[in-house]
């Protein structure tokens, strides 16, 4: 190519590039309204992330299609690590119990005929008759630092029996939810531990507890975590959590979702 062709094709070219940004300069403002983001239903992993997921996957399907935005699950690593995600806004809706004064209660879990809910202690059926007192020396198991049927309601117990967990056990873990507590108690890494009363009363694991899971005592009954916000999250939609949660029974997806939280998670009912 010439030099004189070379020049008349770059002249063109620029010429070109500057019709476009003036065409582009003239073009109306589109407005673009971007769908709204989800909304996170957070929880601590009392049971195994599958279980979780699988037992509030029918109640986040209702909740979507009731509040007209989707609803998801996020399964926080621990107690705190959820405590701080709703602080940091990356959950909107919190099952637990906070520790500080920055949430707001929208309701409360019911468990069927008003069942307290407790703490048990357990150990293996094959070790023979158990009490606490057959647990010194013997390797224990909590579930998490601020689980309440799993850790602080049994050291209550424990202090109104005067043993101190320090000193009584040979050694003292945490599994990290409810249903590892019971595999390494099954697999013989722990000799006893600490759970919910609700997987005793769930049917699925009925025959583990009815072959293989002695009860050793029980805990005072604990209050059901609540479910909560952050105080500052929109009232509306604080309203719209309220009413679709109090109002599970009154639709076929609602008692759906109800059905299977009473099957694996020992709710019958928010109030």
């Amino acid at each position: 190519m010439s030099v004189r062709c070379l020049i008349a094709a770059l002249v063109a070219g620029i010429a070109a590039l500057a019709a476009g940004c003036t065409a582009s300069t003239q073009s109306p403002i589109r407005i673009v309204h971007e769908a709204r983001r989800p909304l996170w239903f957070g929880t601590y992993p009392f049971l195994e992330r599958a279980a979780l997921l699988e037992a509030l996957g029918p109640l986040m399907e209702h909740l979507s299609r009731t509040l007209g935005r989707t609803v998801r699950v996020r399964v926080a690593s621990s107690y705190n690590d959820l405590d701080r995600a709703i602080r940091q806004g990356r959950v909107d809706v919190g099952w637990f119990t906070p520790t500080g004064g920055e949430m707001q209660r929208l309701c409360r879990p019911a468990s069927p005929g008003g069942r307290p809910h407790r703490g048990v202690i357990v150990a293996r059926k094959s070790d023979g008759p158990m009490t606490l007192a057959s647990l010194a020396g013997k390797r224990f198991l909590y579930v998490d630092r601020f689980s309440r049927s799993g850790y602080l309601y049994p050291n209550r117990l424990f202090s109104a029996r005067g043993i101190d967990p320090l000193r009584y056990f040979g050694s003292i873990g945490f599994a990290g939810n409810h249903d590892r507590v019971l595999e390494q108690l099954l697999s013989g890494a722990a000799d006893a531990g600490a759970v919910s009363d609700t997987l005793e009363h769930d049917p699925r694991r009925a025959q583990v507890f009815e072959s293989r899971i002695a009860v050793i005592d029980r805990t005072d009954p604990i209050p059901d975590d609540p479910i909560v916000v952050l105080a500052t999250l929109d009232e509306q939609l604080k309203r719209d959590l309220r009413e679709a949660l109090l109002g599970l029974s009154a639709t076929a997806g609602g008692r759906q979702a109800l059905g299977r939280l009473t099957a694996s998670l020992g709710v019958e009912r928010f109030e």
